[in-house]
């Protein structure tokens, strides 16, 4: 539910069900419910100002990581990589996606690797890392123009409120 709350752009309900799939996990032991939960609750946090938000989403991945959850572990890290991108800049965004895509390797994880990758391809171009992303990545980016995708997933706050404007950005 805080997933589909999130992605319905309906975050502030979100953290009251992150709130309940973190009750439950620890109850009856659901490793999954765990991670998610902190995930969607530090997401939420950061969609509303609060920088803490971030913490949710390293202590989620050090939960997938302490379980040996595999996909778990990944979303993790492309999670933690954008709320970093959005607080810290590219640069550190993009050292969590490279951890995430070596995690991914060592597991045999093509899928979750090239997952990875893709995510990271317009944080490559803001740390100046590429010099122009391809048009399918910067159409299908979702700026602040696109209403129909969740808050969180719009221009970054650092980016948004930069003195500069920011490369690419649509």
């Amino acid at each position: 539910m805080a997933n589909d709350r999130a992605l319905a752009d309906r975050m502030e309900e979100s953290p009251a069900f992150a709130e309940k799939a973190l009750e439950l996990s620890a109850r009856v032991g659901l490793p999954t419910a765990e991670v998610r939960g902190q995930q969607f609750r530090g997401m939420a946090r950061q969609a509303r100002g609060d920088h803490g938000g971030v913490q949710d989403l390293r202590d989620s991945l050090k939960s997938a990581q302490g379980y040996g959850l595999g996909w778990e572990t990944a979303r993790a890290h492309n999670n933690l990589a954008d709320a970093t991108w959005f607080e810290e800049g590219p640069g550190e965004g993009l050292a969590v996606i490279e951890r995430g895509v070596e995690f991914a390797e060592r597991r045999g994880a093509t899928f979750e690797r090239q997952w990875l990758w893709t995510s990271s391809m317009l944080m490559l171009y803001h740390a100046g890392r590429c010099r122009r992303p391809s048009p399918a990545v910067t159409s299908s980016w979702p700026g602040p123009r696109n209403r129909a995708v969740p808050s969180w997933a719009r221009r970054p706050p650092l980016l948004a409120s930069s003195s500069t404007p920011a490369r690419g950005v649509p």
